[in-house]
């Protein structure tokens, strides 16, 4: 019973996430309807997706991280949403 309504808490939560993920999303750009070029929910994912942490390992082996900058969709998208993506990397360990 517990399992379940863990399942059932976690899935109604999604469901709020993306409702307002969505309506976020066509707020800033609108909808298909309106403007065949309006960024979709899968869209923005994708773009976003594309975000990712950079990892190297300097000769002393000090791993160090490196942050793409978002591009203009990205931004756009992130503004949407309400988020911002960090300008610094947090300080790594030695590598293993």
């Amino acid at each position: 019973a517990e399992r379940t309504k863990a399942h059932v808490f976690v899935a109604m939560l999604a469901l709020k996430i993306t409702r307002r993920f969505e309506a976020a999303l066509r707020q800033t750009f609108g909808s298909t309807e309106d403007d065949p070029a309006a960024i979709t929910p899968d869209d923005a994912l994708v773009a976003l997706g594309r975000l990712t942490y950079l990892y190297t390992t300097d000769r002393n082996g000090q791993r160090h991280t490196h942050l793409p900058r978002p591009d203009d969709q990205q931004a756009k998208i992130l503004s949407a949403i309400g988020l911002s993506f960090p300008l610094k990397a947090k300080a790594d360990k030695l590598a293993a």
